[in-house]
Order: structure tokens, then sequence, then C-alpha cells
């Protein structure tokens, strides 16, 4: 990219993006309920590396969706930002060679926040107490967009802390005030119109609790206006007749675990079948298709998929 001193320079084509088009393929493909899975997506990671033994037992995160007032937060205790991360790496768009990854990361490619918080709304704030640091960011993002003319790209693709941010603190903050609240307002007419609808609530609730089934049975409190998630516990049956089946591979970039077995005693339902989690993050399941195996002739035979397994349960940790 132009130095700001290249500006000028007759010699230079710039074609660097605008921020208009920028934003617009961002966004393009990203659902609502994607977005807010997005931002759920971060407090997860941020309970992960809080909480290595992946007990979230005190964890929160709670998600308000206010259509008439134009309004939506999302609030967690789950450790928060340190704002030389977010200074430095949390608002880039995209991440960058040299950052060090966060082990077993539900966000791979830097994006999932910034492109939550822009499908979302036109004014959005970012606010995080991390152990010993604290910072608030506001964007108008109409405003933004046209931030920066006549300055060189980088310069002109900056955000800016509020007043009032601190860190490397002498005394660290209360773990019981460590976390991030994000609030996003001027939703777009798209977002109001779908979350004025309690099944469009609903719909979200059931996806949410879905995709975040481990982190839940690992005492992750997560509520959607008021309604407390809750998902099945990952259970399998043991006794002096049968056992649960277990395999591993722990060689090579990809680890896999794997558990098959027998759910406890349920009345009949659709909960039968393969479950695949990716960095602990539900991706695939109930599955019953041949995608996990069911009717496959080769290089066994196993039989299609029938009511009467309804109890069997498998789990795939990638």
């Amino acid at each position: 990219m132009a130095k700001e001193k290249d500006i000028d320079n007759k010699s230079i084509i710039k074609a660097y993006p605008t921020k208009e088009l920028f934003i617009s393929i961002l966004v393009r493909d990203i659902t609502m309920k994607d977005a807010i899975g997005d931002l759920l997506d971060n407090s997860v990671d941020g309970a992960l590396k809080l909480r290595s033994k992946k007990d979230y037992t005190g964890l929160n995160v709670n998600i308000k969706i206010d259509p008439q007032k134009d309004i939506f937060k999302i609030i967690d205790n789950c450790g928060g930002i340190p704002i030389a991360v977010a200074r430095d790496y949390a608002f880039r768009f995209g991440r960058l060679e040299n950052m060090k990854p966060t082990g077993h990361s539900v966000g791979v490619f830097g994006i999932g926040m910034k492109r939550a918080l822009f499908r979302l709304g036109n004014k959005f704030s970012v606010e995080s107490t991390a152990k010993n640091s604290y910072f608030k960011m506001e964007v108008d993002v109409d405003k933004w967009k046209i931030s920066g003319e006549g300055k060189s790209a980088p310069d002109s693709w900056q955000f800016k802390f509020s007043d009032g941010w601190t860190e490397n603190t002498k005394t660290d903050y209360p773990i019981d005030k460590r976390g991030t609240i994000i609030t996003i307002k001027e939703l777009h007419d798209d977002v109001k119109d779908a979350f004025d609808s309690d099944t469009e609530i609903a719909s979200l609730i059931k996806e949410l609790q879905h995709e975040h089934l481990y982190s839940i049975d690992k005492g992750l409190s997560v509520t959607v206006n008021g309604v407390k998630l809750v998902a099945p516990q990952l259970k399998l049956l043991a006794s002096n007749d049968f056992k649960t089946a277990t395999w591993e591979n722990t060689d090579g970039p990809v680890k896999i675990k794997l558990y098959a077995g027998i759910s406890e005693e349920e009345k009949y339902g659709p909960n039968g079948g393969w479950y695949i989690f990716c960095n602990n993050r539900l991706v695939i399941g109930p599955d019953q298709t041949k995608i996990t195996g069911w009717g496959a002739s080769k290089p066994v035979k196993i039989p299609e998929y029938h009511s009467q397994f309804y109890r069997f349960r498998g789990y795939a940790f990638l």
C-alpha cells in the first residue's frame, strides 16, 4: 500500500478498496443469526482462555435484542479483551500471520466479530475490562466510511479508543468485573423486522443452543432475552454388560477423539445419531445419514438409521 508521502506521487496507482465495497462484501453472505453466533463465539473463546480445564461454571453470556428500542446487546463475564489485543489484533480485518493463535479457538480467520458488528447495525460500541486494562470504543459506521479521506489507506482504516482507557494497571481488576459489553444501535431494517418476531427469537435460541451444546454442557450460562439456553448432557451409559467404544488419533495437526454408546433412558425422540464437534462447536448433528456412515456398504456394512437406534449417541471431537 502507498505510504502517506506517496499519495500525490503520479506514479502510484491506487488499488485499495473503498470501505463501502469492503463492508458490503464482508457481510454479504452472513445471516443475522450467524452474526449473533459469531459474537457468542468470541465469548466462548474468552471462556476457554479463562478456564483451560473447560469448566465454565459461573461464566455467563446475556444476549438482549430489542427491535422496538433499536438496540442489541451482548454482555459476558468471560475475562475481557486485553487492550493490547484490541489495539493490535482484535479489530483488524483478518488474522496476522504472526498472531499467536488461541488453542482450540472457535474463531480462525479474524473476521467474525467485525462482520457481525457491521451486519447488525449502523452504530456499535465495545467496552471491555481485562485483568489489567480497560477500554471503550464507539463507532458510527456511516461516519467511519468517509473518515480519513486524503490520508494513506492504513491511517484511514483505524478506529480509536474513547477517553478513559487504561492499561498495565498496578492493581488487577476484580475477576467478577472482567468481561465485555457489545452494544449495537440503529439496527438495520431487516434485523429489526426479523427479531420483532417471537418465532425468529425462538429459532435463534434453538440454533445457538445447538451449536454451543458442548460449552453449555460444561457450565456456560447463555440467555437470550431472559430465556436460558439448555442442551442435552453429553453422557453415555456404561455397565458390566456394555461399555462406551472409544478411539483417538492425536498424531498430526488435527486431533480426533471418537465416543460411541447409548444415552440414558428417554422417550423416543430425534436425538439419536452422530454429533461432530470442531473445536468444541457442534458443526453436524445429530446426523443420521451417510455423512457419518449410516447405510454404508464398504468397508463394512452398516444399516441405515432407524428409529430403533434413537438412543445411540456418537460423539466426534476434532
